[in-house]
């Protein structure tokens, strides 16, 4: 399976930033914690059956390669994941996650960016946070990637030309079809972004995303999921506002007209205090663009292009999240988002809801003590057509190997310190 997981990184190209970090310089580095755990899941669904087991959770720093100059900018990395169950060990499993971005610029005024980002994982109800589709346990990967040429027209208006391509491949002991839910989706999209003034931006874009089941026909598998045989279009505008130095509001609105048609909107709101961060939103979306991401804010003319299952399902959905510092050795940060699916081959909506809570307390500079509790409930599965109802109790280790690493969430005059102590 290996040459096959590094086929799938090499040969799509989607950009992910480096977590919590301002690395200025070209070189090797190690950009998250080593995190250990330990955790109790409850009614954990496998198959038919609802499991309660103790796990171990063991996530090494990821592994970053970072290449600078005048003109690029590239980086890879990789994260690894160890689950080890106590009873259940059939469930033992090695995760990956693996992200490659290119940003070349061949003139002052165009821009070329290319990248991948390749997930493979026993439980994507856990790793995909942004999801409105919760997965029972089972073997989920999926890549995707992006090309995107960017053009200043002047100073104040970019024209940006991007094509997405995700294929996910899906194994669940359930299904009745072994590869009745593998996917293949392609996306291509011109939008026109305008800063109107100095807190003001617009944006206009246009989508056309259409998608192949690529084993069984969803028919034959007894699962019923239309709209793989006819292309999407969506138009959409954008608009965002900087309220405050520390506050911004976007909306979004358009149609999208494909086997059905319907339209598309979303607000977001995010608001910045001293060492917290509060953000809320709201989403009406084709789910091809992915999922309800909590505190995800800013101006995005090209919506994050993640296909998971029923990607030409209309979604709509609301986040809450919010992080920050209580005191100067305790950190809290939690998320939520409640979304629903109405999709045709389905008697029912799917209703979803996921939320996590955390609670970290420094212990020294490079070592976090943190605990945390993990709720997903769906009403419905539309492969299994059960309700699903998992808690799970975590608490654990962070160690801070690299010395890069800045806080999430440190004050404005202490962050400028610390970015300049890390050059």
């Amino acid at each position: 399976m290996m040459p096959k997981r590094l086929l799938y990184l090499l040969t799509v190209i989607a950009p992910l930033p480096l977590p919590a970090q301002d690395v200025k310089r070209s070189g090797f580095y190690l950009t998250t914690p080593l995190q250990m755990s330990y955790g109790r899941e409850v009614k954990l669904p496998v198959g038919s059956r609802l499991i309660d087991d103790s796990s171990f959770l063991l996530t090494p720093p990821t592994f970053t390669l970072i290449g600078k100059s005048p003109r690029t900018d590239f980086s890879l990395s990789y994260e690894p994941e160890f689950e080890l169950f106590v009873r259940n060990k059939d469930l033992n499993s090695w995760n990956h996650t693996a992200t490659l971005r290119y940003i070349y610029k061949p003139t002052r005024r165009m821009t070329l960016e290319m990248g991948d980002s390749f997930l493979a994982t026993e439980d994507a109800a856990r790793q995909l946070r942004d999801g409105f589709f919760l997965l029972p346990r089972g073997r989920y990967e999926q890549n995707a990637g992006y090309l995107s040429l960017g053009y200043t027209l002047s100073p104040r208006t970019t024209l940006i030309v991007r094509g997405d391509n995700t294929f996910s491949r899906t194994r669940l002991p359930e299904s009745p079809s072994g590869d009745s839910l593998d996917e293949l989706s392609a996306a291509g999209t011109v939008s026109l972004m305008r800063q109107l003034g100095r807190n003001h931006r617009m944006a206009a874009s246009y989508s056309l995303v259409k998608t192949r089941a690529l084993g069984a026909t969803t028919e034959e598998a007894g699962v019923v999921f239309p709209g793989f045989h006819k292309p999407y279009h969506s138009f959409a505008l954008s608009y965002g506002y900087t309220l405050l130095p520390n506050m911004s509001i976007d909306f979004s609105g358009g149609v999208i007209r494909g086997t059905s048609n319907s339209y598309s909107g979303s607000a977001r709101i995010e608001r910045r205090f001293q060492s917290f961060r509060l953000a809320a939103g709201y989403d009406r979306q084709l789910s091809a663009f992915g999922g309800f991401r909590p505190g995800g804010g800013g101006l995005d003319a090209l919506p994050g292009f993640s296909s998971g299952l029923l990607p030409n399902s209309m979604a709509e959905g609301v986040s809450l999240s919010f992080r920050g510092n209580i005191g100067s050795r305790v950190g809290i940060e939690g998320r939520g988002m409640g979304s629903r699916n109405k999709t045709k081959g389905l008697s029912s909506e799917i209703k979803s809801v996921a939320g996590r809570l955390r609670l970290d307390v420094k212990l020294t500079d490079r070592l976090i003590a943190f605990s945390a509790i993990d709720v997903y409930r769906q009403n419905l599965n539309g492969i299994t057509g059960i309700p699903l109802a998992r808690n799970r109790y975590a608490g654990g280790l962070e160690f801070v190997i690299t010395n890069e690493r800045i806080p999430r969430d440190t004050p404005p005059k202490t962050a400028g310190k610390t970015r300049a102590k890390a050059q």
